[in-house]
């Protein structure tokens, strides 16, 4: 699409650039199997969708009030970041996508009518849309729904997480009673209260800001887009959150 608004890190290109094409490539797509060691052949696990590269082509304005120079060096400094920012096109109705600038734009040195093009690396497949937060009780379980049309990963924050007493962990669980549950849980010292942060898409767990193992029965949680349930099963908390993104194929 010609024309579009596009924004990276909080950055508006449209400020200093008229966009031309922008080409938003296909993901790598890949299957991933498992050798057979009683038959011939492999079997099935499951798809994988890779990387999406991005190129956009990029005009300066001359109503910028800047060279073609000053604008590519404006344009340089927004693109200098130490991994993956949001990026927004308007074709996305909304939605962003986490990608990082690969290569370095080139500019000539005549007018403003200098032409660019920009490349982005978006490792992770899926758009994001909204970030929503629920209230996990410290009895009984809740009820939440996840939008979108691809799974997510959360992360949790529990203030004053006190472990159970026979288990001396605490932790939660996704999804009690069906054959897909999932849970989570890290070993706690003492019967005082820690604050314990999970983040099931970095696959890190903190203790009082500490780094730290979860237990060996722990799963990093896969929400799946639909309804679902999940209850402290480990110990008791004063508050704790699973805060989530939704994501999306398109």
């Amino acid at each position: 699409m010609i024309g579009q608004t596009i924004t990276f890190d909080g950055h508006r290109l449209n400020d200093l650039f008229f966009v031309g094409a922008v080409d938003v490539g296909l993901p790598e797509f890949s299957a991933r199997t498992e050798d057979r060691t009683t038959a011939d052949g492999a079997v099935f696990r499951s798809n994988r969708l890779g990387s999406v590269r991005i190129a956009m082509e990029l005009v300066v304005k001359p109503t910028s009030g800047r060279t073609s120079r000053e604008a590519l060096s404006k344009l340089l400094s927004w693109l200098d970041v130490d991994g993956p920012r949001v990026l927004t096109l308007s074709e996305d109705e909304g939605l962003a996508r986490l990608a990082v600038p690969t290569g370095t734009p080139t500019v000539a040195d005549s007018d403003y009518n200098d032409r660019l093009t920009v490349e982005f690396l978006q490792p992770d497949p899926a758009l994001w849309g909204t970030t929503r937060t629920i209230t996990i009780p410290s009895t009984g379980s809740v009820t939440f729904v996840v939008s979108g049309d691809y799974p997510t990963r959360p992360s949790v924050h529990a203030a004053l997480a006190v472990r159970s007493p026979s288990t001396e962990q605490w932790g939660l669980r996704l999804d009690r009673g069906r054959s897909d549950m999932q849970q989570m849980s890290v070993p706690l010292a003492g019967s005082s209260g820690h604050a314990v942060d999970f983040d099931c898409e970095a696959r890190t767990c903190h203790v009082d800001l500490a780094t730290t193992v979860p237990s060996l029965a722990s799963d990093w949680f896969v929400i799946a887009p639909g309804t679902h349930s999940i209850d402290n099963n480990n110990g008791t908390h004063n508050l704790c959150e699973l805060t989530w993104t939704e994501r999306w194929h398109r």
